[in-house]
């Protein structure tokens, strides 16, 4: 078993380079199932009940990674490209409308 008193936290730099790593990481898989939603609306309008078909539900997805305190500007600004597609996909979209995730935390 190990003891963590004796083991030193990681550096603070690996630490946020981790951080952004997963960020990142969220952020792809965000981006891909947004696509593959994009993709499915196209074919069919509503193609199920299910909560993981509705441009809400991946809204709220997105705001709940790009409202983290340790979020980078470029990766907000990736959220906030993505919000603006979820907008056309609900048909909320406003023209030169921009989500500044970075304000609404």
């Amino acid at each position: 078993m190990l003891d963590f008193k004796r083991h030193p936290q990681l550096p603070s730099d690996r630490t946020k380079t981790m951080q952004i790593h997963f960020h990142e990481r969220d952020l792809d898989h965000l981006v891909s199932m947004i696509g593959m939603l994009e993709r499915l609306l196209e074919r069919e309008p509503r193609p199920s009940s299910q909560v993981v078909f509705e441009p809400t539900y991946w809204r709220m997805r997105v705001k709940s990674v790009a409202t983290r305190s340790d979020m980078p500007r470029p990766l907000a600004a990736r959220a906030s490209a993505l919000l603006a597609r979820l907008d056309v996909l609900d048909g909320t979209a406003v023209p030169n409308e921009r989500h500044d995730v970075q304000n609404d935390r």
